[in-house]
């Protein structure tokens, strides 16, 4: 049995809103062939290997890919 790409594209999401470690509000999750691939803005390191790490964990994860940029804010100035 393998796991529709919707099907775990909808548990990483509900998995990251609900770790503790991770802000979800900027991150795009896309899945194909249960390759996820994270994409967006966190405002620190840690944040963004929790994210993975997290994601990692979900039935039917075969492999992340990790395109989350770390942004602490000091981009948006100027």
């Amino acid at each position: 049995y393998t796991r529709s790409d919707t099907l775990i594209a909808d548990d990483v999401q509900l998995s990251l809103r609900e770790d503790g470690e991770v802000d979800a509000g900027e991150i795009l999750v896309m899945v194909e062939g249960g390759v996820v691939t994270l994409a967006g803005n966190v405002p620190e390191r840690a944040m963004k290997r929790a994210a993975e790490d997290c994601v990692s964990r979900v039935a039917g994860v075969g492999d992340v890919v990790n395109r989350l940029r770390v942004d602490d804010g000091s981009a948006s100035f100027g």
